[in-house]
């Protein structure tokens, strides 16, 4: 029952304000894709976990030693 209680006043509270909570929405939404494309951009130019590289490794013949 407390949830319930909970709902209603959270509904009505949003429901008295609605241009501010579209205004938050339409905002968060828009702030969500400029870091989505920024993120996007990082791991093209830097793939790795972290930014990181994978360690450079020697070409080996399969015994473990260099060719």
């Amino acid at each position: 029952m407390l949830h319930v209680a909970v709902a209603r006043r959270a509904f009505r509270r949003y429901s008295t304000y609605r241009a501010a909570t579209l205004a938050g929405i339409f905002t968060n939404s828009a702030f969500g894709v400029i870091y989505s494309y920024a993120y996007l951009a990082l791991w093209e130019e830097r793939p790795g976990p972290g930014g990181t590289t994978p360690p450079m490794r020697s070409p080996t013949s399969g015994s473990g030693r260099p060719c």
